[in-house]
């Protein structure tokens, strides 16, 4: 009798905890999600950590944190995602910084070079682009944004919205197939059509972070 009541009371209490790890392996595998990640790199690709001076080798899967800066060299490119809904590609010789992530929103800068981006629309949440020239608010896009010398900036976008702002301040929104240059000089120019021969980039495949979230939001809308 003492037996059965033994292994009665080992099972109730495997049950009880049952709930609690169940609570837990959800948080782990909200938490399993980084900052940024890159997924897939050619040539040389290398990570400035924040607070740090030395650059080192970033090769996938490299996880990023806030603060991280990442450059590629010649002929080199890097794929990367960051956590709340965007995906990134840098080009050959581009430098790139992740400056906030958070659920309310995300921020990154191109100091130089080449990127092609593709943001999930979110209600509530803020994506930003930020180059020597100019400050770009994200609402669900497909764009590229090219920074050459002195700053200046050339924005195309294939689809969405982009507000861009260059330091007089003032807002110019872009529309689909749309270009629009800035210059710390001169501000934002005339906005023009994305010449014929410009094509949207494709985008990456779905990383297992991108799933992870899909499924986490698809709960969060029940």
């Amino acid at each position: 009798m003492k037996t059965i009541m033994s292994v009665c009371a080992v099972l109730v209490m495997a049950a009880y905890c049952a709930g609690p790890a169940s609570a837990q392996t959800a948080a782990a595998n909200e938490a399993s999600v980084p900052e940024g990640k890159i997924f897939n790199s050619r040539g040389t690709v290398e990570c400035l950590r924040a607070g740090r001076t030395v650059w080192v080798e970033a090769v996938p899967p490299f996880v990023l944190r806030q603060g991280d800066n990442v450059r590629t060299g010649r002929r080199s490119m890097a794929e990367i995602y960051t956590r709340y809904g965007a995906k990134v590609r840098l080009g050959s010789r581009t430098t790139f910084a992740l400056h906030k992530i958070s659920r309310e929103k995300n921020s990154v800068e191109v100091l130089a070079g080449h990127l092609e981006a593709w943001i999930k629309k979110n209600v509530g949440r803020r994506f930003e682009v930020r180059t020597p020239s100019a400050v770009c608010a994200v609402r669900g896009t497909t764009f590229a944004v090219l920074v050459g010398r002195g700053g200046r900036t050339v924005w195309d976008l294939f689809k969405g919205s982009l507000e861009v702002s260059g330091a007089d301040n003032r807002p110019v929104v872009l529309s689909d197939n749309q270009r629009l240059t800035v210059t710390k000089d001169e501000g934002a120019q005339q906005v023009t059509v994305i010449p014929a021969g410009v094509r949207p980039p494709a985008e990456p495949k779905k990383t297992a972070e991108e799933r992870l979230e899909d499924r986490a939001y698809a709960k969060e809308a029940r």
